[in-house]
């Protein structure tokens, strides 16, 4: 990126963009930020649904941590920032509200696909208010051990097909 000469506009790849022309779209950062977590969160939910459930709770988690990694590294390392931004902005913008909604459909289509992949194996999800959050936590950690590369002792096929199975035992009974 780099800014032309007393134009105030940055050029991006041979096309130019004015600085201000996002501010039409967006009231500020913050409103970026959320919009940018939102559309990651929907997606997220559309690639969820979207994924077969007859092969198990363990498949399914196994096919999601690849996409989860990838999301985790374009925008899911900024969710870090989400308190702040919220507690600059307000829970009270349109901004907050659809990033909440946002969450809200993909945390449904999550719930949904881990209990019919469960469901399919004969098992059942723990019935747990906690257990989303013990998911999107354990999605998130492996996203990010896998985005780092940490766990150089073993291949990421081993990581990922380890921990997916040891993520369901955890939430099943």
């Amino acid at each position: 990126m780099d800014v032309l000469p007393e134009s105030g506009q940055e050029r991006h790849r041979d096309r130019t963009t004015s600085t201000g022309l996002i501010y039409q779209y967006f009231v500020d950062k913050q409103d970026i930020f959320a919009a940018l977590l939102s559309e990651s969160q929907l997606e997220m939910a559309d690639f969820v649904n979207s994924l077969p459930r007859k092969q198990g709770l363990s498949a399914l988690l196994e096919s999601m941590i690849s996409e989860f990694a990838r999301h985790w590294e374009r925008v899911g390392r900024l969710t870090t920032t989400w308190r702040d931004i919220e507690g600059m902005a307000g829970s009270d913008r349109e901004s907050m509200r659809e990033l909440h909604a946002s969450v809200a459909v993909y945390n449904s289509a999550l719930i949904r696909a881990l209990t019919e992949s469960a469901a399919a194996e004969g098992s059942r999800l723990i019935d747990d208010p906690a257990l989303i959050h013990l998911v999107l936590s354990g999605l998130k950690g492996l996203s990010d051990t896998i985005v780092i590369n940490i766990a150089k002792e073993v291949t990421p096929e081993y990581f990922v097909s380890f921990s997916a199975r040891a993520l369901a035992r955890s939430i099943t009974e």
